[in-house]
């Protein structure tokens, strides 16, 4: 006959070690669920923010060579290139993440922006400086307050010009993007 309390100091370590690893296997998945975000921020402004760069460089090229970068004007369209890089990252941040807030579009928004200036200006500080000098003195010749302005100035003012566009541009997408905070049944106040 099978003794009881034998059978119960026998099994009653395997139960044990079995709920431990199972205890522990869930554990390490949510940790690791919560760790690990679906869309990292920064890996996405870092991606869209280059892909607007090259856009900008291409777009500046392009006019360079076709003898129409002397048309100030033709900056808005820069205005365009950059909207379709934030668009862009904030939809690919709110289809890949399960809480999408206004801060993290807003965020989203601004930081691609900002790297894809960034790396724009110093490329137009390379260029200004060391490929093309003649078209620094053609800007300072030419364009207002261009007595003023240098490499280093034109570049930080591409910089924060863009910057605020950029911001002010999230701000706008998000007012299109974001989630409604109403119910049905709520009243607005």
């Amino acid at each position: 006959m099978l003794n009881q309390s034998n059978f119960y100091n026998n099994s009653s370590p395997r139960i044990a070690q079995n709920i431990f690893i199972k205890k522990i296997v869930v554990v390490q998945t949510n940790m690791t669920t919560m760790e690990t975000p679906n869309a990292s921020i920064d890996k996405v402004a870092i991606r869209y923010g280059l892909i607007i760069a090259v856009f900008l460089i291409a777009f500046f090229l392009i006019m360079k060579l076709t003898g129409l970068a002397y048309i100030y004007e033709l900056r808005t369209l820069n205005f365009f290139i950059l909207a379709i890089g934030v668009y862009k990252a904030m939809r690919h941040i709110k289809s890949n993440n399960v809480s999408f807030s206004y801060f993290t579009g807003l965020g989203t928004g601004f930081l691609t922006s900002a790297i894809g200036l960034l790396i724009f200006a110093i490329f137009l500080f390379i260029y200004t400086n060391i490929l093309d000098p003649d078209f620094m003195i053609h800007l300072q010749k030419n364009a207002p307050f261009g007595e003023y302005l240098n490499p280093y100035i034109a570049s930080f003012i591409i910089f924060f010009e863009g910057s605020i566009s950029g911001l002010i541009l999230s701000f706008g997408l998000m007012q299109y993007m974001k989630e409604s905070h109403m119910t049905g049944d709520s009243e607005v106040i």
